[in-house]
């Protein structure tokens, strides 16, 4: 991989404000299934599953339509509900090689685990690779290497690392990073009701 450890460490401290995503997204998770009385290990497997090839927002609300009514929302790709299908049938997070190891990673990091290093789009950006390198077992672990090396230089963990990264590379891009701000559009969901899966909600 073309990208250094200068590159990621600046991107990290442009980003660190962001270190405490996964922290901030569990305590979240565990506020709305109390209030929803879902498992929170279902819950975040869901959210994860859910997760390829959409906004942070859109992976929300086909989480939240899929934990209460058991279906999809119209948009959602037949790559994700096969996926979901698979997931019902044989606890398996992933049916697909190519997003199988971000989606684990991703469920990992929201269930805790700071050793799990999140790989997707916006990595691949500040990693200077292609995305399609992290649909490989060795690709997939270069980009590991390369953030793990980021975080024992600014002393965080990796987990942590890479949501910083993620949030850096953003802004400098010249966007807004998004938070998984699920208690939110919770509000949203319960006040819409059915609703909610019938085009009340945009991308």
């Amino acid at each position: 991989m073309a990208c250094g450890i200068v590159r990621l460490v600046r991107l990290a401290e442009l980003g660190i404000d962001g270190a405490e995503w996964y922290r901030d997204a569990q305590r979240q998770i565990e506020t709305v299934c109390s209030l929803a009385s879902w498992d929170t290990v279902r819950f975040t497997e869901c959210l994860a599953i859910t997760s390829p090839r959409c906004s942070v927002l859109r992976n929300i609300r086909r989480t939240f339509q899929y934990m209460q009514h058991g279906d999809h929302l119209s948009d959602t790709l037949r790559s994700v509900r096969r996926s979901v299908a698979n997931w019902e049938e044989t606890g398996e997070l992933s049916c697909r090689a190519s997003s199988g190891l971000k989606v684990k990673a991703f469920c990992r990091s929201l269930l805790g685990d700071e050793s799990a290093v999140t790989l997707d789009t916006w990595m691949a950006e500040a990693l200077w690779v292609d995305q399609q390198r992290f649909g490989t077992v060795s690709g997939y672990a270069d980009g590991v290497k390369l953030v793990n090396r980021t975080a024992k230089r600014i002393g965080i963990c990796p987990r942590d690392c890479q949501a910083a990264i993620w949030c850096g590379i953003i802004r400098d891009l010249g966007q807004t990073p998004a938070k998984l701000d699920l208690l939110a559009e919770w509000s949203r969901f319960v006040s819409l009701g059915k609703k909610y899966g019938k085009g009340a909600v945009a991308a």
